[in-house]
């Protein structure tokens, strides 16, 4: 019974240092993901203040095209294209 208790006992430390080295790597390569996506992190986030601030206007469009979903987003893009070329270029 003893030598059975052992060899649980050593499973059981076997398969919890496997589990920790586990749980370690997905921190390191979660943290290491984090480190590189930090310099986008305040573009992405001023990408979806932008459109959910633009979606209203973006269903008028689509609602004045007769609900084509493709030619109100192909419009809306171009006409974000302009307004971000002529505040470029001025």
């Amino acid at each position: 019974m003893n030598l059975e208790y052992s060899l649980q006992n050593k499973e059981y430390v076997r398969r919890a240092i496997e589990v920790s080295i586990h749980v370690d790597l997905m921190v390191l390569l979660t943290a290491a993901c984090l480190m590189m996506l930090r310099p986008f992190l305040p573009l992405v986030a001023w990408g979806i203040i932008i459109a959910i601030a633009v979606f209203p206007a973006y269903r008028r469009l689509r609602n004045l095209v007769g609900g084509r979903r493709y030619l109100a987003a192909v419009l809306f893009t171009l006409l974000f294209l302009a307004i971000l070329i002529v505040l470029l270029a001025g």
